[in-house]
């Protein structure tokens, strides 16, 4: 067999496969299924009926069905009886009832569906849940009850699903829970109560909650957080809070007990400082959110508690003032999110401590300036985002160019613009050459000097004042004239003074001292009514009379040189003609003698 038809065989038997494959993926008619209301997957065994406008079971199902998808209809309540007729009750595992009218269930309504896994019963119009409304799902994992009305669920709800890992509440209208409204739920390991509206943590029904390791409560209207709100929640690791516009307030004693808590957000809230009592007992914690608070300033000891932090994020918090070690003791912190604030400078040794640290955002904050010293300690960071800042790229910051240069086969990554100087604007920090990195002083070149700027009366006027040299791009100070008040109606604009309305006290000579770290220069720029003068009739008499003069002498010289080459001509000619005379005859004499001694 030749390499071709080798390939054609690989081909042909590669296009049967997936045909294969297409085909098993297809929708296939199983025995008995409703196909004028559903379709039917004969590989997984899935009966979807969506959009149907559906008030009752379609009959008949097929045997052996695990999935039946009865979203968006017109169910309006669950009974007993729904389920009765249908053969599939030992083999259903997961069953789709989300976006209906349901607004009642009837206690025992599932207790056929001895198999069921998944009830997903979100979007419905549930207001009430009663005692044993989920009787018989003994095998029940997962339970979504979000984005109902419910107000009210009673105690004992859930006591037969004890074997429920996943419970969805979120998006209700609850102000309150019974103690025992989560009783038999000691498998419980994720549950979500946001989106409600409740003003105090209902803390006395979590008892049952032994084993829930993961709670979201997302936007609730709470201004406090009581004393061991969370405590019979031991085995807690995971705890959202989040978009609790109205909290200000954390108890010191709120988060006693989750000893084995790893992560927490408090996200969008309205702390004023790092909650650092409350933290302090959360010894394990290792990521920490909270962005999008109030927090204006950061202290020496906000986290002196959390040894084991790995993540920290602060942005949107409005931050602009650092200590200079605030995050003193985290020597296992790897990322460190601090966009979005209102950041200048950062202290020179603010990370002494964070030789672990990977990841560094600064992005949209309002730094110019980062001493090489800040990273002096950073031996591991690949990523530093400095995007969205007013970063002046001189010989200052040369060093962090350097840094790229250096780890560019580790993959590091350098995110940044410069603003300053001009001539660099916007222009990726990466892609700048080390040689551009330079600093110089101010200096206007002699083009710029007395400069004249003609504005009349009332009119608006702008005097220049940027050197040709000077990094970074220097700032202006004007010194006007003695009677000139342009200074309360002026404004500046890259160095240039504004004046708007021009008065005749404005007139006269302003001086531009332009400045940066490196050094300082001086212009003078003259505000006139009117354009510069012609120059005086003397000097112009003078400049007519020396072009005048010039003139005479170069006529002079070139008649004169005429003269002596004329004479030169003639005088050799002269020479000629005489000395011919002279000695012609006894040349002809000559000439003769030899003519008659040849013939």
């Amino acid at each position: 067999m030749n390499l071709v038809t080798q390939k054609i065989l690989f081909w042909i038997i590669f296009v049967l496969q997936l045909m294969s494959r297409i085909l098993s993926e297809k929708p296939i008619v199983l025995k008995s299924c409703p196909t004028s209301v559903c379709v039917c997957y004969s590989k997984e065994r899935f009966v979807v009926c969506e959009e149907k406008h559906l008030a009752h079971l379609p009959e008949p199902l097929p045997v052996g069905t695990k999935l039946l998808g009865l979203s968006r209809n017109e169910f309006t309540s669950l009974s007993p009886s729904i389920f009765s007729r249908i053969k599939i009750e030992g083999t259903l595992e997961s069953l789709v009832l989300y976006d209906n009218k349901i607004t009642k269930i009837q206690p025992g309504s599932f207790e056929r569906l001895i198999n069921l896994k998944n009830l997903w019963l979100f979007g419905n119009r549930l207001m009430h849940l009663r005692a044993n409304t989920f009787h018989g799902l003994e095998k029940l994992e997962d339970l979504d009850l979000s984005r109902n009305q419910l107000q009210v669920i009673d105690n004992y709800t859930f006591a037969d699903a004890q074997s429920l890992r996943v419970l969805h509440l979120w998006g209700n209208n609850l102000t309150h829970l019974e103690t025992e409204a989560f009783a038999g739920l000691g498998n419980l390991r994720n549950m979500t109560l946001g989106d409600n509206l409740f003003e105090t943590i209902p803390s006395s029904s979590f008892k049952h909650l032994v084993n829930l390791t993961t709670l979201e409560i997302l936007n609730l209207p709470i201004e406090k957080l009581e004393a061991e709100t969370f405590t019979s929640l031991r085995k807690l690791e995971k705890l959202h809070i989040g978009d609790w516009p109205l909290l200000t307030t954390i108890n010191e004693n709120t988060f006693v007990g989750l000893d084995n808590l790893t992560y927490i957000s408090l996200y969008g809230c309205n702390l004023q400082d790092v909650p650092k009592s409350a933290l302090a007992p959360l010894k394990n914690l290792k990521y920490l959110q909270l962005s999008k608070n109030n927090i204006k300033s950061l202290h020496k000891d906000d986290f002196h508690s959390l040894l084991n932090l790995e993540h920290l994020f602060l942005s949107k918090t409005g931050l602009y003032s650092l200590h200079e070690s605030p995050f003193q003791l985290l020597t296992k912190l790897q990322t460190l999110d601090l966009s979005q604030n209102n950041l200048q400078t950062l202290p020179s040794h603010i990370f002494l401590q964070q030789e672990s640290l990977l990841s560094l955002n600064l992005s949209y904050n309002n730094i110019k300036v980062l001493s090489s010293s800040v990273f002096l300690t950073l031996d591991k960071i690949n990523i530093v985002d400095l995007s969205q800042n007013q970063l002046v790229c001189d010989c200052d910051i040369k060093w962090l160019k350097a840094l790229q240069e250096i780890k560019i086969r580790e993959h590091f990554t350098l995110k940044g613009k410069c603003s300053d100087p001009l001539k660099f604007n916007g222009t990726d920090l990466v892609v700048l050459p080390p040689r551009k990195f330079v600093c110089e002083p101010p200096l206007f070149s002699k083009a710029q000097e007395n400069i004249t700027v003609v504005a009349k009366e009332g009119s608006t006027a702008i005097l220049p004042c940027l050197p040709e040299k000077g990094v970074p791009t220097p700032s202006a100070e004007w010194q006007l004239p003695g009677d000139s008040d342009s200074k309360k109606e002026s404004t500046f604009l890259n160095g240039s003074l504004l004046i708007l309305g021009v008065k005749k006290v404005d007139y006269g000579q302003y001086q531009c001292i332009s400045s940066n770290k490196f050094g300082r220069d001086t212009n003078m720029v003259i505000l006139s009514e009117f354009s510069p003068p012609e120059p005086a009739p003397v000097q112009q008499n003078s400049s007519v009379l020396t072009g005048v003069i010039v003139t005479c002498v170069i006529v002079v010289l070139l008649i004169v040189l005429g003269v002596y080459l004329y004479k030169r001509r003639w005088y050799s000619t002269f020479r000629s003609s005489l000395y011919d005379a002279m000695v012609g005859d006894n040349e002809a004499q000559q000439l003769s003698a030899k003519s008659t001694k040849f013939h």
